[in-house]
């Protein structure tokens, strides 16, 4: 009988492993997709509200729009890349 358990875990563990990578890689990209989600659903609400805030006169169109710029990276300002 013992032997039997050894010749089953040695079969046991690379399952075990792959199965745990595979969880890992699951539970990441899962995470990431996630964190794109809420990023994205933020962003839009800032827009929303800079835009209310136009629409009422308390700011101007510039200082929107630098706002709006403001936390992306210089290349994304550069080249107009809106997400």
């Amino acid at each position: 009988m013992c032997l039997m358990l050894a010749d089953d875990m040695e079969q046991f563990i690379p399952i075990l492993a792959i199965g745990g990578g595979f969880t890992v890689a699951i539970i990441g990209i899962i995470a990431g997709t996630v964190k794109s989600v809420v990023r994205s659903k933020h962003l839009e609400e800032s827009r929303r509200e800079i835009a209310a805030y136009v629409a009422e006169g308390t700011v101007s169109a510039e200082d929107a729009t630098k706002m709006m710029a403001a936390g992306r990276p210089k290349w994304e300002q550069m080249c107009g890349w809106k997400p």
